[in-house]
This record gives structure tokens, C-alpha cells and sequence, in this order.
């Protein structure tokens, strides 16, 4: 589907652990006319998750000119007035758009605080078509995959006292661990 919420980083397995050092998420709605006629009016509300600081939102970029604006309930508003978006079957490359943004985390979320976040989009008058949902998990990792890369294989990894460093036939190589 053109319309859908994507984040980053996208988090591991369908519940999107992500490690709970971490402090932001990036996320982007992106959007198509998929209609018969030109869009004048776009705007995309996105529910954010409760465990997110809406006050550290911050635009990156957007493909078209747009205004923010928050609502009540944590609801984040992105009104591109006058946008005259084309349709798909006149002029395909044209009839996208986006909006990238990131925000922090709320401090002090415990293991397991699952961050959900999906988005409503309106063109024009016509019913909101809806985005998937983006989940990320706090979550400690549990790969035991071995990295491999170039002729080196480290693992387990992750590991936490000790790691096997194997190089291939003669690969000449430098080490450097840090913590």
C-alpha cells in the first residue's frame, strides 16, 4: 500500500525489539493519490503512542510544503493546504507524498513497553484511508547468530565475558574491541 507508516530503527521480529538504550524514533507517512482527480487538500492525523514525548517532536522533511500542528490526546496534524497532488493515473510520479519526523522516547520506559503508532490520511472530503501500525518493543537482544563478514565470523554475539574470532585462510587482520 502507497499510504503506510514506516519507522526507524525498524526493531527486530514481528514485535520490533529494539534495545532500551534507546532514546528515538524516526517515522515516516508517506502517501499517494490513488484517486481519479487531483487532490487539493491533504492532511494526516497520527495517533502517537503515550509513551513517546510529544514535545520533542521535530519535522525533518516533507515532500511538499506542510504545516504541524498538535492536537488533544496526543494526535499530531499535518496539513498540506493546497497541495494540488495529481492522481495516480495521470501523473504516477507526482501523486506522492511524505512527511519525516523523530521523537523521543519518554525517560525511564521498563522492559517490555511496547510503542505502537499508526496514522489516518484525508484527501480532500473523502474517508480517511488508514496506515498499518509500527510496533517497537524494548527488549534486551537474544541473537545467538554468529556475524559473518569478509572472512571473519565473530560470535556468539551477542556475547557478554568472551567471543570466537575466526578468519579464513590467511586473511590478514587487526582487532580492536571496545566497549
Amino acid at each position: 500500500d502507497p499510504n503506510n507508516k514506516e519507522v526507524s530503527p525498524q526493531g527486530s521480529g514481528t514485535a520490533g525489539n529494539i534495545p532500551p538504550s534507546t532514546t528515538e524514533l524516526t517515522y515516516t507517512l508517506n502517501f499517494q493519490n490513488t484517486g481519479t482527480a487531483p487532490a487539493w487538500n491533504v492532511y494526516l492525523l497520527d495517533s502517537l503512542s503515550s509513551n513517546l514525548d510529544i514535545n520533542s517532536i521535530e519535522v525533518i522533511s516533507a515532500s511538499h510544503p506542510m504545516q504541524p500542528f498538535l492536537l488533544p490526546g496526543g494526535v499530531m496534524k499535518f496539513q498540506f493546504a493546497n497541495i494540488q497532488l495529481p492522481d495516480s493515473t495521470s501523473d504516477e510520479p507526482h501523486s506522492h507524498g511524505y512527511v519525516t519526523y523523530k521523537i523521543q522516547l519518554k525517560a525511564g520506559l521498563a522492559l517490555g513497553t511496547e510503542i505502537k503508532n499508526s496514522a489516518s490520511i484525508y484527501f480532500d472530503y473523502n474517508a480517511p484511508v488508514m496506515t498499518n501500525t509500527t510496533v517497537n518493543t524494548l527488549a534486551l537482544p537474544t541473537a545467538t547468530a554468529e556475524l559473518t563478514e569478509n572472512n571473519v565470523a565473530i560470535y556468539p554475539n551477542p556475547a557478554t565475558h568472551q567471543v570466537t574470532v575466526r578468519l579464513d585462510n590467511n586473511f590478514p587482520a587487526t582487532i580492536v574491541m571496545r566497549d
